[in-house]
């Protein structure tokens, strides 16, 4: 077996293995924090430029189209993460023949599914459209972003692929940097498709596949230069078989989690939509507060996840349960804090968005049901990522599927039935204390004695 040997010239990678923990996990997330930022404030800028300079229709249209995106995007997360798993326990390992494989499959995996999976979102845009249940007036413009975007998807697939295989490595910097290129570039655009050649929302919808297309091309160069001992090559079919069932078998749970998800949010938007405008848009509003106050937990998941794939792989059981006690209480120390921070203020960044102190107070609601219980989230999102990360993706993928199918949905519907609309989000912290329940036990009955004990 030919081993990784730590060189100058290999960039930026982290051995999670050695070195204190709670340090390393630090540095390895907030480069993913920064990232996630930036990924809001590259939504954002869409909205933003709309919402100025097209039109109320164009951007209740982009806005909506946020849901069908989640789909899209779920089904890349979920390659993305089976790949960083396999990956990451390789890189734990430290066999550089296998890692060459796993890369060289990946990126033959890509070329051979890029188009089917190209036509296959094109052909669900009418029925996502339909799904949400979005108003006639604005359903063309959000069928044209759709199918633009969708049709440029190349982009976003590989920018997934490729950060996905480096954040196996212990790289979380290169995805960042890949991700302000598009960030950057994404704006400059919009501003030029629309201000100056007055394309509207076909212009924005360009702006967005040419970004990520410039942001995947970067990489591509990127790893050519500072991974040279990957032997990456971008056309190339050899896929090797065996590597491919491992890469499938992590990853297809993932998309099935994170399209579950999506999908959840697609139905919830119909419960949204019955309490009508003014509603609408202070749960949209609340929903990017939301997101902000969140995306410190969502980096240490995806943090968690590539710590125990190397420890996993390097069969370092004593790190294992170390690292998930520190990461565990790290997360929930985060929780608290952001919640507080998020009721305290939420009205005032509220304004920022919308003058409306009806819009105000329906986005508060929908904060003070979900703000005091992020914690119990925390606890579930780090346990579900760290079962990813040592390759025990089905369990978390079924709580997911309970939580949305059998608690959060079934909860809303009642709430939205029988109650006014303060209180139809508690359906998020209902389903949030089923799913931690159901994790907190299996990872006593099941998970500790099959990964964590001395004798697994």
């Amino acid at each position: 077996m030919r081993r990784i040997v730590m060189t100058k010239n290999q960039y930026k990678q982290t051995d999670m293995t050695q070195g204190p923990i709670l340090p390393t996990i630090i540095s390895f997330s907030i480069p993913l924090l920064i990232g996630n930022l930036f990924q809001l404030l590259y939504n954002t800028v869409d909205s933003v430029v709309i919402g100025n300079f097209v039109g109320t229709d164009a951007l209740a249209a982009v806005g909506a189209c946020n849901s069908p995106m989640l789909v899209l995007l779920s089904v890349l997360l979920g390659l993305s993460g089976g790949i960083s798993v396999l990956v990451s326990q390789i890189f734990g390992r430290g066999d550089l023949e296998e890692l060459e494989k796993a890369v060289s499959t990946a990126s033959g995996f890509f070329m051979l599914s890029v188009v089917p999976l190209t036509v296959c979102f094109v052909l669900l845009i009418e029925p996502l459209l339909t799904i949400i249940d979005i108003q006639e007036a604005a359903r063309e413009y959000a069928r044209v972003y759709l199918l633009v975007v969708f049709l440029g998807m190349i982009g976003s697939f590989g920018f997934n692929l490729n950060s996905g295989i480096l954040r196996g490595l212990g790289d979380s910097r290169s995805p960042l940097l890949f991700l302000l290129i598009a960030c950057i570039l994404n704006i400059l655009l919009d501003l030029f498709f629309v201000l100056a050649l007055d394309l509207g929302v076909f212009g924005v919808a360009i702006a967005t596949v040419i970004a990520q297309v410039a942001s995947w091309l970067y990489s591509l160069w990127h790893i050519k230069r500072h991974f040279a001992h990957l032997s990456f090559r971008l056309f190339t079919f050899r896929v090797n078989s065996s590597i491919l069932k491992r890469m499938i078998a992590l990853g297809l749970p993932m998309v099935l989690n994170h399209g579950i998800y999506s999908l959840g949010f697609l139905l919830y938007y119909r419960f949204v939509n019955g309490f009508g405008p003014v509603y609408m848009a202070g749960y949209g509003v609340g929903g990017k507060l939301d997101n902000l106050s969140w995306l410190p937990i969502s980096s240490l998941g995806t943090a968690a996840m590539t710590f125990a794939g190397q420890n996993s792989g390097a069969g370092n059981l004593e790190g294992l349960r170390k690292g998930l006690k520190v990461i565990l209480k790290t997360a929930i120390s985060i929780n608290i804090l952001t919640s507080a921070l998020t009721l305290l203020l939420g009205r005032q960044l509220m304004s920022l968005f919308s003058p409306d102190p009806l819009v105000i107070e329906a986005g508060f609601a929908y904060l003070v049901c979900l703000s005091p219980f992020y914690w119990i989230y925390a606890i579930m999102y780090v346990l579900s990522n760290y079962m990813n990360g040592v390759g025990d993706v089905r369990y978390p993928t079924l709580i997911t599927m309970i939580m949305f199918w059998c608690v959060r949905l079934p909860v809303a519907w009642y709430l939205s039935t029988h109650f006014g609309g303060n209180v139809l989000h508690l359906a998020f912290p209902a389903s949030w204390t089923a799913g931690c329940i159901m994790m907190v036990i299996y990872y006593f009955k099941r998970f500790r004695r099959k990964y964590l004990a001395a004798e697994a």
